[in-house]
């Protein structure tokens, strides 16, 4: 039973600080939101994204949760975060400040 509980917490610990959490402002119109989400969840590492939107202030956030950076090949550049950057100002947007939440 103890080695069962100590599985479980296991687990729990690797799941919930496996990720990163952080959130991405920017400014600018966006025309669809949904199909900014489904470009931005087709960057490989991103485990989940939402797009908060204001109209009114044409600004908004990106919350995100990331797998943690590790390197991969020599040559390759593949943190989430620089490629999240080119594909704001790539539609349009520009990026206003990345915040690492921390639980």
């Amino acid at each position: 039973m103890l080695r069962l509980l100590f599985a479980f917490a296991t687990c729990l610990t690797f799941g919930v600080y496996g990720q990163q959490q952080y959130s991405y402002s920017f400014s600018g119109t966006v025309e669809n939101s949904i199909g900014l989400e489904a470009k931005i969840q087709q960057i490989e590492g991103i485990n989940s994204c939402k797009i908060r939107y204001k109209e009114e202030h044409n600004s908004g956030e990106i919350l995100l949760d990331i797998q943690p950076y590790t390197k991969q090949k020599e040559g390759e550049n593949p943190d989430v975060l620089i490629q999240l950057k080119k594909l704001i100002t790539d539609s349009g947007l520009t990026p206003v400040e990345l915040i690492e939440i921390k639980l």
